[in-house]
């Protein structure tokens, strides 16, 4: 999910993931733009989604109705932001897929979908692409190809025109080292191979990562603070090996650390920075005024009982437009 803070209204964009079949983000009260995935992605999931989103100001699209299904990508803009009544809506689905996730599996076929229009307070063209790409280290290729898809989509709009891509990107930008995690046989490998999703979306997008306008991303920082190399026992027993107390939840949207995501994928996989903002800004009219992660806190779901909002921590970003 991305954000946009302009001079005379804000919004604040946030990214996060739910299990790696439902990933999503969330909008809050005082965001303006925003993505939600969601799981099983049925139709009455959007209806419930865009009469609260209504309530609260914003404007709702979730691609069409059979896609969605499928996809499951939603993105809401406030509507004291949309300008002149030109707007575009895109929808599409990667060639590159992991098939057994169509069928025979829960009928899931990775994509992305666009928004554009005019910025009111500044009357700025801005895109927002919401994506959700293939999961896996071992599944790095299809992922890497959507990536350039989608990069090179974000690519093509007009140099003066602000794009904001987010999203679950299933990968993280820096790994220690290639072996990591395990079903409690060999310790998995590959992880290497998942950084290069990070490049590519910079490259053939010409986008920067929000997170690192600021100041550098602490992502080398928190890898070096895991207990390495692996050992199975040890973090099949705790989270993050007993380290979750001592490691910040300021980097990591897919960490062990979050309980709905140990619940699924405890000790078989790095945790790592999955979900970001992107930003393509060729003739700088956008200040990264603030990043942080969100709902990183469990939540009380009365019979439910106590956990997170999804199973990836939200990335959020604070822009400001002129």
């Amino acid at each position: 999910m991305a954000g946009i803070r302009s001079r005379t209204s804000a919004c604040r964009t946030t990214s996060s993931g739910g299990p790696r079949r439902r990933r999503g983000c969330s909008a809050t009260a005082g965001t303006c733009c925003s993505c939600k995935r969601r799981g099983s992605w049925p139709t009455s999931s959007v209806e419930r989604f865009a009469a609260e989103a209504k309530r609260q100001g914003y404007a709702i699209y979730a691609g069409s109705e059979d896609r969605h299904a499928q996809h499951g990508l939603v993105i809401l803009v406030r509507e004291a932001l949309i300008g002149d009544p030109k707007q575009e809506f895109g929808e599409a689905q990667y060639a590159a897929q992991r098939e057994i996730e169509l069928f025979p599996g829960p009928g899931i076929k990775r994509g992305l979908i666009r928004w554009s229009f005019t910025h009111a307070p500044t009357g700025r063209r801005i895109h927002l692409y919401a994506t959700h790409l293939t999961a896996f280290p071992e599944l790095w290729q299809e992922r890497d190809v959507q990536a350039r898809v989608l990069g090179g989509q974000a690519k093509g709009h007009d140099d003066g025109d602000v794009v904001l891509v987010g999203g679950d990107f299933n990968a993280g930008p820096y790994y220690p080292e290639d072996r990591f995690g395990s079903t409690g046989e060999e310790v998995l490998s590959g992880w290497w191979h998942n950084a290069m999703m990070y490049p590519l979306m910079l490259h053939y997008g010409g986008l920067y990562d929000s997170r690192s306008a600021l100041q550098p991303a602490d992502d080398v920082t928190r890898m070096r603070q895991l207990l390495l190399p692996f050992e199975f026992g040890p973090y099949i027993e705790e989270p993050l090996a007993g380290r979750c107390a001592t490691i910040p939840a300021d980097t990591f949207t897919g960490t062990d650390c979050n309980s709905l995501y140990f619940q699924q994928y405890g000790a078989t996989e790095y945790p790592a920075r999955l979900d970001y903002v992107f930003i393509r800004d060729v003739e700088r009219h956008v200040r990264v005024v603030a990043t942080a992660l969100e709902y990183t806190e469990p939540l009380d779901f009365g019979a439910a009982g106590s956990h997170e909002l999804s199973d990836h921590y939200g990335q959020s970003a604070t822009l400001q437009i002129e």
